[in-house]
Parts: structure tokens; C-alpha cells; sequence
């Protein structure tokens, strides 16, 4: 029990945003940024999965460099004004996708 109570001790430590998703923490973003961590859900949990997490979280996955396609590249030394700022096509075109992405899932068209 007491390597357990180290291992979610060290969970603690990060943010509560991360564990959300297993039902560990309660994080609220925006103007009022709040959260905990259910420390007593985390007891009831195997150690083994406890310090499987806490390992993805001391150790999170890289991603791959982006390499550019021939198109990005041209992409990326056009600027457009966006409303108030100046940004590259590349960057419009990937919040675009991004926007497209979120709306999709949002209306439960795509996983």
C-alpha cells in the first residue's frame, strides 16, 4: 500500500487535466482554470496500471516532425490577414482541417 500512495503521490504532482480521460481527476479550463485529483479512485486502481500512467505521464510520446510536402512549402510562404492577424496558407489551412475535425466529431460523424 505504501508504494502505492508513493506512486499516486508522484501523479499528483502533474497536472489534473491528464487524468480525466480515466476518470481520476476533474479539470475546468477557460477564465476559471480549477481541477483535483480523485485520490481516493486512484486507490482502488492496480498499482501496475497507476505507475503504467505514471510513466506515459513522466515520458509522454514524441511526435514525428512534420515533414513538408512541395505544396506545404509554397503554402507556407503565402500570407493572408485572418481577421486581425497575418498567417501563412499552411497554417490557415490547418486550423481549417482542425475546426472541420472537432465539428465532425462534435456531431458524431467521426471517432
Amino acid at each position: 500500500m505504501e508504494k502505492k500512495i508513493k506512486i499516486i503521490d508522484q501523479i499528483c504532482t502533474f497536472h489534473p487535466s491528464f487524468g480525466t480521460d480515466k476518470g481520476w481527476s476533474e479539470y475546468t479550463g477557460g477564465m476559471k482554470d480549477s481541477g483535483m485529483w480523485y485520490y481516493r479512485k486512484m486507490l482502488a486502481v492496480p498499482i501496475d496500471e497507476l505507475s503504467e500512467f505514471l510513466d506515459e505521464l513522466k515520458n509522454p510520446p514524441q511526435k514525428e516532425a512534420r515533414v513538408l510536402t512541395e505544396e506545404e512549402k509554397q503554402l507556407q510562404k503565402e500570407w493572408v490577414k485572418h481577421g486581425d492577424i497575418i498567417i501563412n496558407k499552411l497554417q490557415l489551412k490547418d486550423i481549417e482541417e482542425f475546426a472541420r475535425e472537432r465539428e465532425l466529431r462534435f456531431l458524431g460523424l467521426k471517432d
